[in-house]
């Protein structure tokens, strides 16, 4: 008798060991790896075993192996406790076909403690322990994030005519990896796609001279706001009712993010704050241009990688151009940092 109760226990321990062995994170290969004991293609998924400082451990084929975190990114990531959500009114019962303890709730969260065929044993958050049909279950799988590098600075657009600011240095929230496309994710859940040469899993090694945009809260408030305003109209001597010009659009950027007010003008813009030279340029900092005559008369604020954002009288728009055009560098006069 003693003997096939411990026969019993053993293959209880068994299938709960088992149960436990399937609920797996998964990545995706971004780039092709040739291992001594495997192959792997960009674009493969991949259950994720552990994860490590500098590796993840992978299983193919029953045999696991480790791969450097520059060539996957982790695209889900499993609950460590095993959470299942309720999708049908159901009951937890004493056994699968004993008594119930009590009806569950549509969305409420239960966590396995172990599974059979069809149906599992289950833990409420109030702590009933019992069986749970699983087809009146789904497991709670969390989208993994996992943080890279731009290597450019440049504006994305999604198809629902979102923007999102590139910055070279500055890191990004990755979501997934999809036909050689990285999948950036924002703070308000909009998804972009940016290519292979625009993302890097590791750190650049010369990121953006000077201050550093990530640890600086200021500049990254002004960049997102000037971000928003890519693709409003122009809009001579306005400062954002309609539409901008260029130095409206400083002035507005500066007075509504950091509540900082600028002059009104760009000849008298460029005497506020300190002079900064064009090898030192930093994002955040007001370029000046002269686009006729002999003074200034044009104003951009400066994103970093040698591009500002700016009211485009040409494209009569809110648009990025580079300073280091034809065009801007014939033009170029000084620049001016307003925040220190």
């Amino acid at each position: 008798m003693n003997c096939n109760r411990k026969k019993s226990s053993a293959t209880l321990l068994l299938v709960c060991i088992l149960a436990i062995m399937g609920f797996k994170d998964t990545g995706v290969f971004v780039s092709d790896l040739v291992l001594d004991t495997a192959r792997f293609i960009k674009g493969e998924e991949i259950g994720i075993v552990k994860e490590t400082e500098l590796v993840y451990l992978v299983e193919k084929e029953g045999t696991n192996h480790q791969v450097p975190k520059d060539k996957m990114i982790r695209s889900t990531k499993s609950d460590s406790e095993y959470v299942y959500e309720v999708l049908n009114r159901t009951e937890i019962t004493k056994g699968i076909e004993g008594q119930p303890l009590r009806k569950l709730q549509v969305n409420e969260k239960v966590r396995a403690v172990y599974l059979e065929e069809d149906y599992g044993i289950f833990k409420s958050e109030d702590g009933l322990k019992g069986y749970i049909s699983l087809n009146d279950l789904e497991r709670v799988v969390e989208e993994s994030i996992t943080i890279a590098t731009s290597r450019v600075t440049k504006i994305i657009n999604n198809d629902e005519g979102k923007s999102y600011g590139l910055l070279r240095g500055k890191s990004v929230n990755i979501k997934n990896y999809i036909d050689g496309h990285y999948i950036i994710v924002d703070q308000e859940g909009n998804e972009f796609r940016a290519t292979e040469k625009d993302i890097t899993l590791g750190k650049l090694e010369q990121a953006t001279r000077g201050r550093s945009i990530g640890d600086n809260s200021k500049v990254d408030m002004l960049l997102a706001a000037a971000n928003q305003e890519i693709g409003k109209p122009y809009v001579s001597g306005d400062t954002g009712n309609r539409g901008y010009d260029c130095s409206g659009l400083t002035y507005s950027l500066y007075l509504n993010t950091l509540d900082i007010r600028l002059p009104r003008d760009s000849r008298s813009q460029a005497t506020a704050g300190n002079h900064v030279s064009k090898s030192e340029l930093e994002p955040g900092d007001l370029v000046f241009f002269r686009t006729s005559g002999r003074n200034i008369g044009h104003v951009g604020l400066y994103i970093g990688d040698n591009k500002m954002i700016h009211a485009s009288t040409g494209q009569r728009r809110m648009t990025v151009a580079d300073i280091n055009s034809s065009y801007f560098s014939q033009r170029y006069v000084t620049a001016r940092r307003i925040l220190d």
